[in-house]
């Protein structure tokens, strides 16, 4: 079971994060790489990706899907765009491609634990929990106060029947985040699953 509070990819704050590109010097990181052509085209990618992100939250996922296409065509590089369209694709059950672009955006830039976090989940979906538990590793490497991924490989680890390492996972979730219900109701059915298992014969 994952948790749903999934982590949201803040598109200007990444953007803020990224160093300037080739002959921008100290602009913001929105602006033109050279000249006005290149200037629309990254602007056309943000109202793309952010009318995108509009029908996402509201359960259009075919056309937020069809919004990060045309904004990687305008520009290639904007990982919050693949991370987005693998996000959208995850919701349409299309998890094979959802990897994918989860793979694609940590290509461009391989500090978005989110999308680590979300490719974990798309292989848990797939039965492929020990590829998902490497993810969420490399997810909590990125950000170590990310609850939700200790949540998710706590889940992860129990399907596995290790369920003294999924309670450790739950344990940690609850220190960062308290208030995730979902580490509650995991650790308990972890700790009974413990004890089922030292009962058995």
């Amino acid at each position: 079971m994952n948790t749903e509070s999934e982590p949201e990819f803040d598109y200007q704050a990444y953007m803020r994060s990224l160093p300037p590109r080739a002959g921008e010097g100290e602009e913001d990181p929105i602006r033109i790489r050279r000249g006005p052509e290149a200037r629309q085209k990254r602007w056309k990618a943000a109202a793309y990706y952010n009318r995108g992100n509009d029908k996402r939250a509201l359960n259009r996922h075919e056309e937020a899907i069809a919004d990060y296409d045309e904004a990687l065509r305008m520009d290639p590089r904007l990982a919050a765009a693949c991370y987005n369209r693998g996000h959208a694709k995850g919701a349409l059950g299309r998890h094979e491609e959802a990897i994918a672009d989860y793979d694609e955006a940590l290509r461009m830039d391989p500090r978005l634990a989110a999308a680590c976090y979300n490719r974990g989940n798309a292989k848990g979906v797939l039965g492929r929990h020990e590829e998902a538990i490497a993810d969420y590793d490399k997810a909590l490497q990125i950000d170590p106060q990310l609850a939700a991924a200790y949540c998710n490989r706590g889940n992860a680890k129990g399907v596995l029947g290790r369920h003294e390492e999924a309670i450790a996972d739950y344990d940690k979730a609850l220190q960062i985040d308290p208030q995730l219900a979902a580490a509650y109701y995991s650790r308990e059915a972890a700790r009974t699953a413990l004890q089922r298992t030292s009962l058995a014969p």
